[in-house]
């Protein structure tokens, strides 16, 4: 959503946008492109992700939440985003009470309730149209079009509970066995795997999807 909001400022705004995310990069990289962002002449939009990914690290907060109350004549927008916890109220009252291991109410301290916010997580439904929308893009990129797919594909992402990028990921992963006119369940990665790895009573519920197919309109 983040990315989103800046491709779309960046049509009628010069700014600078940063993205990090703690789970991926080292102290070194982080710590840069932080001080990247308060330097940075012109508005400013940062990006934090995964903020309790080093739970055993005081770091990633000590980088980031003393600029916070720094003042500066050019505007700067840190997100700060992680999905610990069940929901906002779980992950504000964890951080109140110190349970996560380097992240304590001090953080609560330079952040506002009123600036917390949550964003549910998709239906089932919403998950399908973004694993069909994914889809299509390995079809254009390959000079087809997308026409139909196998029941069992939808089954399979349903299942597996994937969130969007973990089935964009998928996607991408089974992007050159994939059929772009007519997808087949066999041609995800792991999918033929995982119908192995299913008792012999749950079989017959996916293997009735395998002769099945859905039409797509793109």
């Amino acid at each position: 959503m983040v990315d989103e909001i800046q491709k779309d400022i960046k049509t009628r705004l010069d700014f600078e946008w940063i993205s990090v995310n703690v789970a991926k990069m080292k102290r070194e990289e982080y710590a840069r492109e932080i001080r990247r962002a308060i330097d940075s002449k012109k508005p400013t939009l940062c990006f934090v992700d995964e903020i309790t990914a080093k739970d055993a690290e005081t770091w990633p907060r000590d980088e980031v939440y003393g600029y916070m109350e720094t003042t500066s004549d050019v505007p700067r927008v840190f997100v700060i985003a992680d999905s610990f916890g069940k929901n906002k109220g779980d992950l504000i009252a964890k951080l109140k009470s110190g349970d996560i291991k380097g992240h304590s109410a001090d953080m609560m301290r330079r952040i506002r309730e009123t600036r917390c916010h949550e964003i549910q997580p998709n239906t089932s439904f919403e998950n399908i149209l973004i694993f069909t929308n994914f889809l299509a893009q390995v079809a254009r990129e390959k000079k087809s079009s997308l026409s139909r797919i196998q029941k069992a594909c939808f089954f399979y992402v349903l299942v597996k509970q994937l969130e969007p990028r973990e089935i964009r990921d998928l996607v991408h992963e089974s992007r050159e066995s994939i059929s772009p006119a007519q997808v087949q369940f066999a041609e995800l990665k792991g999918a033929t795997k995982y119908l192995e790895s299913l008792p012999e009573w749950r079989r017959p519920a996916l293997e009735k999807f395998l002769k099945q197919f859905c039409s797509v309109e793109t």
